[in-house]
């Protein structure tokens, strides 16, 4: 019976002495979590191990589940916290992103109208020319001579 109540007293005192470990790790977890954001750490009340020693094992029990339990907690929050700033930013770059892609293709758009109203001015306008009529060469003698009057006066 002695030597069981020894194997529980150190088991108890491992267990103790991992849990409280466990608890302050969290809680530097818990400030590496929430590092971006202006943080006022929280005092940190922790029963040391020999505190929890000198009380029955029902209220170490108790006392070790509430200090997890209260980490785990906050540890949580923060982490549902940060899944939820990651969307935020995601989707803010997701609208930048279309935003760009709109204004290139309006800028796509603006230059091809450009190019098309350069084109435009620089093709060489087709302009149509009247001709003059032509004098007919006189097909006979006698036009000929009446033309030779006509100049004589």
């Amino acid at each position: 019976m002695r030597q069981k109540q020894e194997e529980n007293s150190r088991t108890i005192h491992l267990i103790r002495k991992h849990l409280l470990q466990h608890v302050k790790d969290m809680h530097v977890w818990k400030v590496f979590l929430d590092q971006e954001k202006e943080y006022e750490a929280e005092n940190l009340h922790i029963v040391m191990e020999p505190e929890l020693e000198a009380i029955a094992f029902e209220v170490q029990m108790h006392t070790l589940d509430k200090a997890i339990t209260e980490e785990n907690t906050k540890l949580g929050i923060l982490h549902q916290e940060r899944i939820e700033a990651e969307k935020e930013i995601k989707l803010h770059q997701q609208q930048l992103k279309e935003q760009q892609q709109l204004q290139q293709q309006k800028e796509q758009q603006q230059h091809l109208k450009e190019q098309q109203q350069k084109e435009l001015h620089q093709q060489v306008p087709v302009t149509i020319k009247k001709e003059e009529p032509k004098a007919v060469a006189p097909s006979s003698a006698k036009e000929k001579e009446k033309k030779k009057k006509k100049d004589k006066k």
